[in-house]
């Protein structure tokens, strides 16, 4: 039974001092021992790159047909948010990243058939904010779109547009506006649709 007790307690002991060589090997203290010096140690995995959010519709102001091009305003529900677009990029990695926009063609909400021919939808440069004071804002561009195009409204090159961004056109006067050519108006409610696309590098 002592000799079990000796084992343990050499075990014990040789346990110790390990610990004591592995506790002197991350902290360090001079010869003098008046000074010494502690490693602090912090691991972070990467998250996700996500579009959030979206504008609500848009909607522009009634008119009359005319034989003239005709440009309306557009807006968009004051409701929070309503107005913004919202990329989160967790990833941690600072690689950057873009936002694209394509509009289809303008259809009859009757007929559904194809109407407006040749009409552009303009946007002002958004306004971006964000919740991280460490990192660049992305680029924000004026953008004009009709069925045939596309565009790349935000740009978060490398280093840039890290953390949670909003993209707002609340505020700005004729931030969208539609023109449509002379001719072209013609009577009843006409529809077309914006596709945002998150991709998740820049100048891809």
């Amino acid at each position: 039974m002592m000799k079990t007790s000796k084992k343990i307690f050499g075990l014990l002991g040789v346990g110790l001092l390990l610990a004591a060589q592995s506790i002197h090997a991350t902290a360090a203290v001079n010869e003098e021992g008046t000074a010494g010096t502690t490693d602090v140690n912090v691991t972070f995995e990467g998250g996700d790159i996500s579009l959030v959010n979206v504008p609500d519709p848009i909607n522009f102001e009634s008119s009359t047909v005319s034989v003239d091009a005709v440009s309306l305003n557009g807006t968009i529900s004051t409701a929070e948010f309503a107005e913004s677009l919202q990329v989160d990029d967790a990833r941690g990695t600072g690689a950057g990243w873009q936002v694209t926009a394509a509009l289809s063609p303008f259809t009859d909400a009757v007929t559904a058939q194809e109407t407006l021919q040749g009409s552009v939808l303009n946007f002002s440069a958004p306004t971006p904010t964000t919740n991280n004071t460490q990192t660049v804002a992305p680029t924000t561009n004026e953008f004009t779109l009709n069925s045939e195009n596309s565009a790349t409204p935000i740009t978060a090159n490398e280093g840039q547009g890290i953390g949670s961004w909003l993209f707002s056109w609340s505020g700005v006067e004729d931030n969208i506006t539609l023109d449509v050519p002379a001719g072209v108006g013609s009577l009843g409610e006409h529809a077309a649709t914006i596709t945002w696309t998150l991709v998740a590098a820049p100048n891809e």
